[in-house]
């Protein structure tokens, strides 16, 4: 059973160490450990690397948020 914080995001499928966010833009994260994510939006043409030690206050779901919002912001 996966947690509860990856349901919230919607999370659809998992694959190959691969989230997939959403179907109509197909946007993926890449989950690491000690706060690591690889966010790809192939539709808005961006890629979010973010390097970390620890996920901080922020839970996987507000990560997602975070991530969606700046791929939007530099269209």
């Amino acid at each position: 059973m996966w947690p509860a914080d990856f349901k919230a995001v919607g999370f659809r499928n998992y694959a190959a160490l691969w989230w997939l966010l959403s179907e109509d833009e197909g946007d993926v994260l890449a989950q690491g450990k000690d706060g690591q994510f690889l966010y790809v939006n192939p539709a808005r043409n961006t890629i979010v690397v973010r390097l970390g030690r620890g996920a901080g206050d922020l839970r996987t779901s507000q990560w997602v948020s975070l991530f969606r919002g700046v791929s939007r912001a530099v269209e």
